[in-house]
């Protein structure tokens, strides 16, 4: 049985979808009926009040013993307990259905059990990784000390820096001062507050800049980032999206941004970074989530942070960060994988914008087992095979 069959999905959706729809918005005969059934005659002079529901229909039956004029209104409120079972059922066996296909989605990327480790090669593989930072430092210019010293106590390889604030004109020398010894950098400077991303990393990796086209709702800079021990390069793209909050601004964007990820669909391993200001933290609430989706699939309710995270998985790129980024309680700053290892993934406070800096080490994905606390993170897909059934052709 193949779980990922889209024909098999679309119709498990559809007939869902009427099933609820059946459920929700019953038919307006039923609604007469309990309508004129909720007015008739009890013992005792009583009447049931509206808006009837289950409950206090139930309640009539067992308190006012319901006269033969209302054994309807008793029959339609055992007829909706049967049916509300029988809806916990289907529930049930959609969500059984859905982690299956997640099972398979995990198989397909080849993501290891815990049992599929070698810890005696922890040591020997540590030097294999790219130790990274990524944070958004709300302009370079009078921050180069603190820049400098966050790489160097923290032993970074790789830093990326966004909103950098740098004029082209003198953005090399900035860049220089705020990186230690031995590190070289690459940029995109448009100039002004709000604006400017950079690459800087060690010169123990071979560093080639990307040329990439110039977007107008972000910038980015791109590095082909290789190392002696790896067996092929990273592609490595930094991120700036300014905080648009119109919609129209979010569909160019995602327009642009689909034709950069079109644009490098050959690399086979890619790792994007940077402050995306889209709040993807509303799409990991897993008090709401199931129900959200499920009011996306019947009412076709979209939003752009599940648009966002769509796009993502159409292109096989996975969000790795799941705590907030940002002083407010968001997540805005991303690192987002292809065919690339994450491990040692965390969020800390340094106090040098009211953004946290990320810190993570990567490295391109390989045969090679890994060690245990360097497990990557599944991809968290359970729901996008059905969105996309839903809203493309």
């Amino acid at each position: 049985m193949q779980l990922l069959n889209p024909v098999h999905i679309k119709e498990l959706v559809h007939r869902f979808t009427l099933f609820m729809e059946k459920i929700f918005f019953p038919p307006k005969s039923s609604e007469n009926l309990v309508r004129e059934t909720s007015a008739a005659s009890l013992k005792g002079g009583a009447e049931v009040p509206l808006p009837v529901t289950i409950d206090n229909c139930k309640d009539s039956v067992r308190k006012y013993h319901v006269t033969e004029a209302s054994q309807s209104l008793r029959s339609k409120a055992d007829e909706m307990i049967e049916i509300s079972q029988e809806v916990e059922t289907i529930l049930k066996g959609l969500k059984d259905k859905l982690a299956g296909i997640q099972s398979q989605i995990l198989r397909n990327h080849q993501i290891p059990s815990e049992t599929d480790q070698d810890e005696s090669s922890c040591d020997e593989e540590e030097e294999r990784w790219a130790r990274m930072g990524l944070l958004n430092v709300q302009s370079l210019n009078n921050k180069v000390d603190k820049v400098r010293e966050l790489i160097v106590q923290n032993k970074l390889d790789v830093f990326l820096p966004t909103e950098t604030w740098l004029d082209p004109s003198s953005a090399d020398i900035v860049l220089r001062q705020a990186s230690p010894g031995g590190f070289s950098f690459c940029h995109q400077s448009r100039g002004g507050r709000g604006q400017g991303v950079a690459i800087q990393y060690s010169t123990k990796f071979q560093g080639r800049k990307i040329n990439i086209e110039s977007m107008e709702t972000f910038e980015c800079v791109a590095l082909d980032l290789r190392h002696d021990k790896w067996d092929a390069p990273i592609l490595l793209v930094n991120v700036y999206r300014p905080p648009k909050q119109k919609r129209e601004h979010f569909d160019k964007f995602l327009r642009e941004f689909e034709k950069l990820l079109d644009d490098i669909s050959n690399d086979k391993n890619v790792l994007l970074t940077g402050d995306f200001n889209i709040h993807v933290d509303k799409v990991y609430n897993k008090l709401r989530d199931e129900w959200e989706w499920l009011c996306l699939l019947i009412y076709k309710r979209r939003s752009p942070e599940k648009d966002f995270r769509f796009l993502l998985s159409k292109h096989g790129l996975y969000q790795r960060i799941r705590q907030p980024t940002h002083k407010r309680g968001h997540i805005l700053d991303l690192v987002i994988t292809r065919n690339v290892q994450i491990s040692s993934l965390f969020v800390r406070n340094d106090d040098i914008s009211d953004h946290y800096t990320v810190y993570f080490s990567a490295r391109p994905d390989g045969k090679k087992k890994r060690c245990k606390k360097n497990k990557e993170q599944g991809p968290d897909d359970l729901w996008e095979v059905l969105y996309s059934v839903t809203f493309t052709n």
